[in-house]
């Protein structure tokens, strides 16, 4: 099959079409908004973390009541990720796909996995998969930590070793998500599934890879700035360049599987 891909000056032009995107209908303003609805569910995560741990001075039977208390809290953590948390974040792509073609964008798509049994089984279904690997990689680092804290000598610095580990692994988190990084944007657009489409998941990997580190400068300038470029720019400007992008990537492959 003939290999064709976007160059330079192509992805330059989707950057500036995302900009453009962004500057219209008060779309940038919409998607701050949605992002700032979303932090309020990191704070809920907070509170859920201080009480959780409040609640331990208060637990008595040993070692294995403690365990229940973080048993019950990690379930807690996984019900409400999955029943509450990735929908309403999958409502913002949502909220960005609209944007990208051109229909009316309000606030309250935001929830629109929501409104409707139908739509809400559908985002369970898409965000599962995703939420029981993030848990995983959750229960790792922590498991991680105890089995380094108990089994080796406080000279060894177990948790730069913990820390080494729990990179590795997130790395091969984000390595699975980028090998579906386009499959969102079909999902979103009511194609058919990854199993069924014909991706390849290298190309998907690298066009996955690519997105991120073109965006990495901006990544950092908003860590750097305690979250505020992340809020006001990255991230918005991140979610209508991953529409224009997967649009892209769908034209281009459906080109090149016409002339290979």
């Amino acid at each position: 099959m003939k290999e064709k891909s976007l160059g330079v000056a192509e992805r330059s032009a989707l950057l500036r079409d995302a900009r453009e995107l962004l500057g219209r209908n008060g779309n940038r303003l919409l998607l701050i908004e949605a992002l700032a609805v979303l932090l309020l569910f990191f704070a809920m995560y907070s509170l859920l973390c201080t009480v959780f741990s409040a609640l331990l001075h208060f637990v008595l039977g040993g070692p294995w009541s403690v365990g229940l208390v973080w048993t019950a809290f990690y379930a807690l953590l996984f019900a409400l990720t999955l029943l509450l948390t990735l929908p309403t974040v999958l409502g913002i792509f949502q909220m960005a796909k609209q944007m990208y073609d051109g229909e009316e964008t309000v606030l309250a798509d935001l929830f629109y996995f929501f409104s409707s049994g139908e739509r809400y089984r559908r985002a369970i279904r898409l965000t599962r998969r995703f939420c029981i690997l993030l848990f995983l990689l959750l229960i790792s680092s922590e498991a991680l930590y105890l089995l380094f804290s108990l089994f080796l000598p406080p000279t060894i610095p177990y948790a730069l070793l913990c820390g080494i580990l729990i990179a590795a692994l997130v790395l091969g988190w984000l390595m699975l998500v980028f090998t579906r990084f386009p499959l969102l944007f079909f999902a979103l657009s009511g194609e058919k599934t990854a199993e069924e489409r014909s991706v390849g998941r290298s190309d998907c990997l690298f066009c996955g890879m690519r997105f991120l580190l073109r965006f990495l400068p901006g990544i950092l300038l908003g860590l750097v700035s305690f979250g505020v470029l992340l809020l006001i720019d990255t991230l918005p400007k991140m979610l209508v360049a991953y529409m224009c992008e997967c649009a892209a990537f769908d034209t281009e492959k459906n080109e090149t599987d016409i002339l290979g």
